[in-house]
C-alpha cells in the first residue's frame, strides 16, 4: 500500500483527485479500505488453502479467527500509511517497509518459534503485531480458544492500528 501511495504521488493521481468535491478523509479512506479487504482476503485464502489442501485444523471455533484477521489487516494498513507518511520516494518506502516488516517478524516469533527464543524475546514478541497475531491464531487453531479469548489480542492489534494511524495522518501529504 505504501508503495502504491508513492506511485500515485509521483504520477499526480492524488493531485487530480484533490480537485474532486470530496473531503480528503474520504480520499484517504478510499485508498486504505481496498488494501484492508485484500489483507483479510489473503488470510482467508491461506486458511482455506491450508484446510483444503493440507487438512490444517482451524480449531474448534474457526470464527474466532475473523477478529484477529480483521484487526491484523487494520494494523498492516495503518503501518503502510505510516511508512508512506515518512518516505520521500518509492525506493525509500520499499527499503523501510522491508526492514520494518522483517524486524517485526523476527521479534514477533515468525522466523524462530517462541519456544526457542530467550524469555526477554518472548516478552518483546507480545508487543509486536506479528507476535500478538501469531499467538492469537495459535490459541484458536491449536488450543481451541473461542471468540472471547482472542478479543484482547484483537483489541491490542486495533490499538496499534489506531496508534499508527494517529501518527501517520498529521504527516500524510497527498502531494509532495
Amino acid at each position: 500500500m505504501a508503495g502504491s501511495i508513492m506511485v500515485e504521488r509521483r504520477e499526480g493521481t492524488f493531485r487530480r483527485l484533490l480537485s474532486a468535491p470530496v473531503p480528503r478523509w474520504q480520499l484517504l479512506l478510499g485508498k486504505v479500505l481496498p488494501y484492508l479487504f485484500v489483507a483479510v482476503a489473503q488470510v482467508g485464502v491461506l486458511m482455506a488453502f491450508g484446510k483444503l489442501v493440507f487438512g490444517m485444523d482451524l480449531g474448534v471455533h474457526p470464527l474466532a479467527l475473523v477478529p484477529i484477521t480483521v484487526a491484523l489487516g487494520c494494523c498492516a494498513v495503518a503501518l503502510g500509511l505510516l511508512l508512506a507518511s515518512f518516505a520521500k520516494s518509492e525506493s525509500q518506502v520499499n527499503g523501510m517497509g522491508t526492514i520494518v516488516i522483517l524486524v517485526l517478524a523476527a521479534l514477533g516469533g515468525c522466523m524462530v518459534p517462541g519456544v526457542f527464543m530467550p524469555e526477554f524475546m518472548r516478552n518483546i514478541a507480545e508487543f509486536t503485531p506479528h507476535g500478538k497475531a501469531l499467538n492469537a491464531f495459535q490459541e484458536v487453531m491449536v488450543k481451541g480458544a473461542d471468540l472471547g479469548t482472542v478479543l484482547p489480542a484483537s483489541g491490542f492489534l486495533l490499538g496499534l492500528a489506531a496508534l499508527f494511524f494517529v501518527l501517520a495522518v498529521p504527516r500524510f501529504r497527498f502531494v509532495k
